[in-house]
């Protein structure tokens, strides 16, 4: 019966001149049968997809409540300090403590390694082990806590150190350009002293050792005289009431602690935290600031756009990404250097001469260098004059760098270099002929004589010289079109030019 009313209203929609709505809007007749219109295959399309979703959305579900079901069963979270206290170990960590408190831990073991680092990034560190909503945390040292490494560890409410570990030896110094340490203003240190005071008041650490760690002035009878730097030993640090114990390897915590093995949840660093921490290296930063610069300076004295522009690029992105990942640079910054490329690209190639675009481009692009070095946004901690310092030793090695690289590069490699023709001669073209070849062979004969510039010289460029265009080089300068010449040196592989005195 259902068929025959279909059969009816399709020959109804065909004697409207319809049959195409039929066809799409419900069943359409294929021999003795009905197959389903396109409406009715998508509906039926839809209905297999929402199926798929719901399975897939159980899957999803079932997966998320195991994985936080299982998440509940940890008791204990392991969080490394391992290697230089910098921006990039700062944001592991608070990625760390977040997940730990996710998970259900009550206890948070951090293993500390390290020789020390940035100041600030220990303050954020030590604010949040302090601030983390934890019953116990605990710093074991396996085996060094130096520096930085220190104030992290005075954060943890107990303090266990491994057999032959040392903590200490905490006061700030300046690194100089010739790897020379310098004392930092006694305004610094007074700072720092008090801020390691506080993290032991907190824990109730002794704080005279803790003040100690950073100021050589302070005495403590039968420990440190004045005018000397404590560094305790483990022994030395458990004599004196500053650790709870000394356990040689992480099971003994373990067992110290009443902690089973299956409640442990181990914390570490993922591929983009470890990327950024190399990017973020001061050595590291030097080096593509300083590619990034020559990368800059060959791609505007060389026509076109290739890989050195590339490779400068490339290596600028990479330093402000990094930075800009740990919180040190910020857009304000990248958009200083940007438009301080834009004006200097701009003096160079549309405005003769070096002028106040120019110099204005090179103020903005070396301040926003300077601030994305500058972290700026932790008011509880001053910024010290030396770091400013340490900024502008930074930009000024990655510069020096890059103009003797430069310098160096144009003046004994380029230009005997084949394989660069677009700066220096590779043939002659006739202009007469449409710039046919002429002659891939120069020599003295050209030496002294005169022509016009055909394209700007920036250095390399075009010239005609006795009706003949070539590829031309000067040195070292730019040389407008339509600018008189003439020849100072003409080889096999490349013509030297300097603009005629006197035009």
């Amino acid at each position: 019966m259902k068929l025959i009313i279909k059969k009816k209203l399709f020959q109804l929609f065909k004697s409207w001149g319809i049959s195409s709505v039929g066809r799409a809007f419900g069943w359409q007749p294929k021999g003795h049968r009905f197959e389903p219109g396109i409406l009715q295959r998508t509906i039926m399309l839809n209905k297999k997809l929402n199926l798929i979703f719901i399975f897939l959305l159980a899957i999803c579900t079932t997966l998320t409540y195991s994985c936080f079901a299982q998440s509940e069963n940890y008791s204990t979270c392991i969080i490394p300090v391992k290697g230089m206290v910098d921006k990039g170990l700062s944001g592991f960590i608070k990625r760390a403590i977040d997940e730990a408190g996710k998970a259900g831990c009550s206890k948070v073991i951090f293993e500390i390694d390290t020789f020390g680092g940035r100041v600030d990034a220990a303050v954020e560190i030590r604010d949040l082990i302090l601030d983390a909503p934890f019953d116990v945390t605990v710093a074991f040292i396996n085996k060094r806590a130096i520096s930085a490494g220190a104030l992290i560890a005075l954060s943890s409410k107990m303090i266990i150190m491994a057999e032959g570990g040392t903590i200490g030896a905490a006061q700030p110094v300046q690194m100089g350009a010739k790897s020379e340490n310098k004392d930092v203003s006694e305004k610094y240190v007074s700072y720092l002293r008090k801020e390691f005071k506080a993290t032991a008041e907190t824990n109730g650490h002794p704080t005279e050792i803790a003040e100690a760690f950073v100021d050589n002035d302070v005495e403590i009878e039968g420990v440190i005289e004045k005018g000397k730097l404590l560094t305790l030993t483990s022994q030395e640090a458990k004599d004196n009431g500053l650790i709870e114990d000394i356990i040689p390897s992480m099971e003994g915590v373990f067992e110290k602690l009443e902690i089973s093995k299956d409640e442990v949840m181990d914390s570490s660093m993922n591929w983009s935290e470890v990327v950024v921490r190399i990017l973020t290296h001061p050595v590291l930063s030097s080096f593509l600031l300083s590619f990034g610069f020559l990368g800059i300076i060959f791609e505007l004295r060389i026509p076109g756009f290739g890989v050195s522009g590339i490779i400068g690029v490339t290596c600028l992105l990479l330093f402000f990404l990094g930075h800009y990942l740990i919180g040190m640079a910020e857009w304000f910054d990248m958009m200083l250097f940007t438009i301080g490329v834009v004006l200097i690209i701009i003096e160079i190639l549309v405005i003769p001469g070096f002028g106040i675009t120019g110099i204005i481009g090179s103020i903005l692009m070396l301040t926003g260098l300077f601030l994305s070095l500058i972290k700026r946004e932790i008011p509880t901690v001053p910024i010290p004059t030396y770091q400013y310092g340490d900024a502008l030793e930074v930009l000024a090695l990655a510069i020096i760098i890059a103009v003797t690289g430069a310098w160096v590069t144009f003046k004994y490699f380029l230009p005997s270099a084949v394989v660069s023709s677009r700066l220096f001669l590779s043939k002659t073209l006739d202009s007469q002929s449409g710039g046919k070849n002429v002659s891939s062979v120069i020599n003295d004969a050209l030496l002294g004589k005169t022509g016009i510039v055909h394209t700007t010289l920036r250095p390399a460029g075009k010239a005609f010289i006795e009706n003949k265009l070539y590829d031309v080089v000067s040195y070292d300068e730019f040389i407008e079109k339509g600018t008189s010449i003439i020849v100072k040196e003409a080889t096999q592989t490349r013509i030297v030019v300097e603009e005629l005195e006197g035009e």
